[in-house]
Parts: C-alpha cells; structure tokens; sequence
C-alpha cells in the first residue's frame, strides 16, 4: 500500500480518536477528491479509530461521552464517504443482516444510529425485531442459507439466549453465516481463535457493543 495512503488512513483514525468531526470530514473528503481507496479508508482509517476509542474505553482512559464523541466524529466521516461507497456497493462487502431491537433510552437510539449508518453504507439489509418477538422464533422462521453475514447486537435485542447456544442456533439455520454477536473481543488474540466461538463477556454499555460490532464486521471483512 503507498505510505501516502497509510498515513491518510492514520489521520482519519487520529480525528476519530480526537473526537474531531471537522478534520474526519475533511479527510474523507480528500480521500474521494484524490481517488484513494474508499473500502480502506473506512476500514483501516475511521473503523481502526473507532476501535481504538473502544480499547481506550475498557481501559478506563476514555468514559461514555467520549465513545459519543467519537462515534459523531466517526458519523462524519463515513457521510462524507458515503458517495464513493455507493459506488463500491457490491465490490467485496460480504451480504448479510443488521437485526434490531427496539430500545428507549438515549444511548440506545445513538447505538441504533450509529449501526445503522455503518451497516447500511456497508450494504448489509436492516431489519428490525418487533417488540414481543422472541429472537430465537424470529430467527427460525426468518433466516435462510445463503448470507455471509449476522450482526446482532445483544444488548438492543435484549437477547436471553447463552450467546454459545445462539451460534449454535445460527450455524444449524444456515452454516456458512458468520454471526457476529454484540460482545466484545480482543484485535489482538491470534489467528487460531475466533471470536465467533463461546468465551463472549458483555461489553457493559450498547454504545461499547455498536463499537465491538463495527470493529469485529472488519475483522470479517479482511484485507481489500
């Protein structure tokens, strides 16, 4: 990759990370005007930021409102993005759901957003869980084989099934679905484990959840 282009990618993850709404923007905006590659600036550029504003929040050096700041710098970039992504619909983003529940607190609606920004640019169909439905009857009666991809935040479904038996649940319905549960995990575990697998802990808040989701869909996503 040019050093160019790695060091853009490392002043978007700086603007994230610095709760820098104006200077992510502007960067995106230089990523489209110089035709750099869109995929990598939100991967390794503004997703890298936001996970790191994740680890800092587990690390007790950042709190709840500096993850808000961060993902409204993170939001601004990916607008600015967002016309080059269009036009990278399709070119290597894995097919798959983002299935929400409802939630009323204001954290939750900013979880809700945040999601939904990320996963829509990213092409993955939105569905919502109706108040009342039971995931698990939802899941039966609703997902096929076929998608690559089930991101599913725990804490917005207000899930009751063990996370074990929920992957188990998703790999009987369609076995080549990757379900990428709203737990966090760790960048730095090897490349023999998985995150997929049982040993899930709760990330403590949605909006930590949102973080570990869009930082682990990357994980899915590998290198462009």
């Amino acid at each position: 990759m040019p050093e160019e282009s790695l060091t853009r990618w490392l002043l978007l993850q700086e603007a994230v990370v610095a709760f820098d709404e104006d200077r992510a923007r502007s960067l995106a905006g230089q990523v489209l005007t110089e035709g750099l590659d869109v995929r990598q600036a939100v991967m390794s550029g503004l997703v890298a930021g936001l996970n790191q504003t994740g680890a800092l929040y587990d690390q007790g050096e950042y709190f709840l409102p500096e993850l808000v700041m961060a993902a409204e710098a993170f939001l601004a970039g990916l607008e600015a993005l967002a016309p080059g992504l269009v036009r990278a619909a399709g070119q290597g983003f894995p097919r798959g759901w983002l299935l929400l529940g409802s939630g009323e607190e204001k954290i939750e609606a900013f979880s809700r957003r945040l999601l939904t920004a990320f996963f829509s640019q990213v092409g993955l169909e939105i569905r919502d869980l109706a108040a009342g439905v039971r995931l698990e009857d939802y899941l039966r009666d609703n997902l096929q084989p076929g998608l690559d991809v089930l991101c599913l935040p725990l804490h917005l479904n207000a899930v009751q099934l063990d996370p074990a038996k929920l992957v188990e649940l998703i790999r009987e319905l369609s076995p080549r679905t990757v379900p990428l549960l709203g737990y966090s995990w760790s960048m730095d575990e090897s490349p023999e484990s998985s995150w997929s697998e049982p040993g899930f802990f709760p990330t403590g808040n949605p909006l930590r959840e949102a973080v570990a989701l869009i930082a682990g869909y990357s994980k899915v996503l590998g290198p462009a």
